[in-house]
């Protein structure tokens, strides 16, 4: 009965040990998958958005300030 008790104890620690060793990756590869959304994250809207700011300024109008608005259509006419 004692061997057996013994046995049990070390494969729980064999087993805590193969536990903790087996979590690292998982979180490794979470960091890894957070990591790749924000970068397409990131690259999405950097590629987007110059495209949708110049949507903005070409059909968008500046409310109350015509002057800006003439000169952004002055500046589309002129490209």
């Amino acid at each position: 009965m004692k061997k057996n008790k013994k046995n049990t104890k070390t494969m729980n620690i064999l087993l805590k040990i193969y536990q903790a060793f087996m979590t690292i990756p998982q979180v490794i590869l979470n960091l890894l998958m957070i990591l790749t959304a924000l970068v397409s994250l990131t690259t999405l809207t950097l590629t987007t958005l110059p495209y949708y700011l110049i949507l903005l300024m070409k059909y968008g109008k500046v409310k109350g300030n015509q002057e800006a608005n003439k000169k952004m259509n002055q500046f589309f006419k002129w490209k």
